[in-house]
C-alpha cells in the first residue's frame, strides 16, 4: 500500500505518480468529490511538497520528524477542499494548493529577513532555520480554519462536525467513498478565528519543542499572532505571510483571467511559464497548478501532463 513516511517517499512518489482517473483544476464546482487517502494526494502533490521541503534550511531527519507530520496532519482537514467558492485557487484541491503556495514562498522572503537582532551569534545560528520554519508553519496553516467556518462537508447521509474528528478520520469511520461540499456564509476572514483551535491537532507537541529548543519562544508566539490576526500582528514572520499570500492568490487570479487557466473548460491548460509576462525562475515554480478533471459529477486526480 501507499505510504508516504519520509523525504525518500516523497522522491519515489515524484518519480512514480499515481493515476487517479480525471480532474481538472478549475471545473464548474463538482457535486461529489472522491476520499482518497491522504498519501494519495501527496503522492499526487509530491513535487510541489519536496521543493517545499528543499526550501527550507533543514535536515532531512527534521524535514521527517517535523515538517512531514504537519503536512500530513494539515491535509487530514483539508483534503481536497477548495480554498474560496468563487476567488482565488476554487479547484479541487486548492486549498491545500494554495496553503503550500504560501508557505514556500514565505521561506523565500523569510530568507531576506534578520528575525531577531538581539540573538547571540549561537542562537542566530541555531534559530535561523526555526524562524524560516515558522515562516513555513504560519504560511501553510493560515487558512485552516476554512473547512470548520466556510463549508458544510456531507456523505452517505452524515455530516462532518470539524470540532470532533478530522475530515479523514470522519471520512474513513464512516466508511465515505465520496463526499460532497456546499458554501455557507461565514463573514470576510472569521476563519482566522477557528485557526488556533486546529493548531494543536495539526502541529505535534515536538514541533513545538523544537522550535523553542534554543529559547525562541518568540518563534511561535509570532507565529500564533499572524495566524490570528495577520494585519495586526506587526512581526516579520506576519508580514512574509501577508505578501506570500497576496502574491500567491493574485497570480491564480491573474492566471485565469489571461487563459493560463479556463475555469469554464474541465480540461484546464496553464501556458509555459516562459510564454507569460514578468516571468521569474526564482519564484515562477510555487505554483505546481495541477490538473483535475470531472467525469460526470465525480472528481478525480490525474497526473499533470
Amino acid at each position: 500500500p501507499l505510504s508516504i513516511a519520509n523525504y525518500q517517499d516523497l522522491l519515489l512518489a515524484t518519480q512514480h505518480r499515481p493515476s487517479l482517473g480525471q480532474i481538472s483544476e478549475y471545473p464548474p464546482q463538482p457535486r461529489k468529490v472522491e476520499a482518497v487517502s491522504v498519501d494519495v494526494i501527496m503522492a499526487f502533490f509530491a513535487d510541489a511538497i519536496r521543493q517545499s521541503a528543499d526550501d527550507l534550511p533543514m535536515e532531512r531527519e527534521e524535514i521527517d520528524t517535523y515538517f512531514l507530520p504537519v503536512v500530513r496532519r494539515g491535509l487530514m482537514y483539508m483534503h481536497l477542499l477548495p480554498a474560496s467558492q468563487f476567488h482565488h485557487h476554487n479547484g479541487i484541491g486548492g486549498l491545500f494548493a494554495h496553503s503550500l503556495q504560501v508557505a514556500t514562498l514565505a521561506v523565500r522572503l523569510g530568507k531576506q529577513k534578520v528575525f531577531n537582532q538581539r540573538d547571540t551569534p549561537r542562537e542566530l545560528y541555531q534559530n535561523s532555520k526555526r524562524w524560516l520554519f515558522g515562516c513555513w508553519l504560519a504560511g501553510f496553516l493560515h487558512d485552516i480554519g476554512k473547512p470548520v467556518t466556510d463549508v458544510i462537508v456531507t456523505g452517505d447521509g452524515e455530516t462532518w462536525y470539524p470540532y470532533s474528528s478530522s475530515l479523514t478520520a470522519w471520512l474513513d469511520d464512516n466508511n465515505i467513498r465520496e463526499y460532497h461540499f456546499i458554501w455557507q456564509s461565514a463573514g470576510h476572514n472569521r476563519h482566522q478565528q477557528s485557526t488556533l483551535m486546529f493548531v494543536r491537532e495539526i502541529v505535534p507537541q515536538k514541533t513545538f519543542d523544537w522550535l523553542a529548543d534554543y529559547g525562541a519562544r518568540a518563534i511561535w508566539e509570532a507565529c500564533e499572532s499572524t495566524l490570528v490576526n495577520p494585519s495586526k500582528a506587526g512581526n516579520l514572520i506576519a508580514e512574509v505571510v501577508q505578501q506570500a499570500d497576496e502574491f500567491t492568490s493574485g497570480e491564480d487570479i491573474k492566471a485565469r483571467n489571461e487563459g493560463q487557466i479556463d475555469a469554464s473548460s474541465a480540461h484546464c491548460r496553464r501556458r509555459h511559464p516562459r510564454q507569460r509576462k514578468g516571468f521569474d525562475p526564482a519564484r515562477d515554480d510555487v505554483g505546481h497548478l495541477h490538473h483535475l478533471d470531472h467525469e460526470g459529477e465525480r472528481a478525480h486526480l490525474r497526473p499533470r501532463p
